[in-house]
């Protein structure tokens, strides 16, 4: 059975330490995208979009977080 629709969630924690210990950064992103074979989309697709996505979150996070 080939799956016509789909979606990929995920979450991604992340924590900026200085070496003395004390957290500079901590949030916790989330994204979620969806495929839909009819339009050539497809689970190996969406995951590129959701990394794509996550990556881009985090370098904001990163550079609105000092």
């Amino acid at each position: 059975t080939r799956v016509a629709e789909g979606a990929l969630a995920a979450a991604v924690r992340m924590r900026l330490v200085r070496r003395d210990g004390s957290v500079l950064l901590e949030q916790t992103l989330l994204d979620r995208t969806e495929f839909r074979d009819p339009i050539g989309e497809d689970l190996a697709t969406a995951r590129t979009e959701l990394v794509a996505d996550l990556a881009r979150k985090i370098a904001l996070a990163l550079a609105t977080g000092f």
